[in-house]
């Protein structure tokens, strides 16, 4: 059954942010002007963001061969199938999967293209402090889940993986799109398989 997490409070890690934008600590000079200037853009930009996800929990097959079947029902009626070694590698291990989608608003992602032509610097900061965010995010939801896993003796995975990422194609970024129903949650897919808003993100995690 899908799930709609809409109470996600953004939190933007300054010090990551600051990574993204390529400051070193104790390594890159930053007069406290600077700093404190591109502090409130961060914040303003968590002002802006307004995170919603979905997430779907399904049942997992692999064959001899090196597919992946990800059944969406409990019933197995339908499934989808996967080939792809890196993912294949990934997921050994698990019991089912989580299928997770996220997305900030389109008021943050339309600021960015105005700060673009209006003063760069903002932007970038505007476009690092979204995607940490959404990182964030994707955290939260994990954590949320794990919570409810523990009282069954489950647990997700660490780490996540995401259409694009190894051999695992971007095309299949329309086949959980689909699955997650994401247009629900204000998200459209490109013919490229590219999410819009562009902050949104698919991750695949296993459960054990």
């Amino acid at each position: 059954m899908l799930r709609y997490i809409d109470n996600i409070i953004p939190r933007p890690d300054h010090k990551v942010i600051f990574s993204r934008l390529g400051y070193k600590q104790n390594q890159t000079e930053l007069d406290e002007a600077a700093r404190k200037e591109i502090i409130s853009w961060i914040n303003e930009a968590a002002s802006l963001v307004k995170l919603r996800g979905v997430t779907l929990e399904c049942n997992l097959d692999t064959t001899d061969d090196g597919k992946i079947l990800i059944y969406p029902e409990s019933s197995r009626r339908e499934k989808i199938e996967i080939t792809s070694s890196s993912f294949y590698k990934f997921i050994s291990g698990a019991k089912k999967i989580l299928v997770i989608g996220i997305t900030c608003s389109n008021q943050i992602m339309d600021l960015i293209e105005k700060e673009q032509k209006e003063n760069m610097t903002k932007a970038v900061v505007f476009d690092a402090a979204a995607g940490e965010i959404v990182d964030s995010g994707l955290d939260y939801i994990v954590s949320f889940y794990n919570k409810e896993l523990i009282r069954k003796s489950e647990k997700l995975f660490s780490k996540r993986f995401s259409p694009g990422y190894g051999d695992l194609s971007l095309e299949t970024q329309k086949v959980f799109y689909d699955l997650l129903e994401m247009k629900k949650i204000g998200v459209d897919i490109t013919p490229g398989f590219m999410l819009i808003p562009q902050k949104s993100v698919i991750a695949l995690t296993g459960i054990s």
